[in-house]
């Protein structure tokens, strides 16, 4: 029996919907585009399909990365949302999410947008 090709699901969505754009990642750079040559030329490199974007506020932003090896990179920037509930009531603790992003510029986006509705108290 043939062994696949490495990313074959991404060629498969390549077939399927010529509109797929491909990131290659790397843990110093982040995802940036590439092509299908590229691709198909290098498979030992980590590719993923370009995640479609998400509506914060009425702003298209970029999704954030997915938690896997590229997490374990410090160069991957963070947006860390806390909530720090009152001491008065009991038993109450602050949550904490992290989101991880392919570069700053994406993840200003996304800041912006979480904070628009928020503008007008500052």
């Amino acid at each position: 029996m043939k062994t696949p090709h490495p990313h074959a699901d991404i060629l498969r969505a390549i077939v399927e919907d010529k509109d797929t754009e491909i990131e290659i990642g790397s843990s110093s750079f982040g995802w940036s585009a590439t092509d299908f040559g590229f691709m198909v030329k290098h498979p030992d490199f980590i590719y993923r399909i370009k995640p479609k974007p998400f509506i914060v506020n009425g702003v298209e932003c970029p999704r954030p990365v997915e938690k896997s090896i590229e997490v374990t990179s410090t160069r991957w920037p963070a947006l860390k949302i806390e909530t720090y509930p009152s001491k008065n009531i009991p038993m109450s603790f602050g949550k904490t999410r992290e989101f991880y992003f392919a570069n700053d510029t994406d993840l200003m986006v996304t800041f912006n947008a979480m904070i628009l509705p928020f503008e007008e108290f500052r």
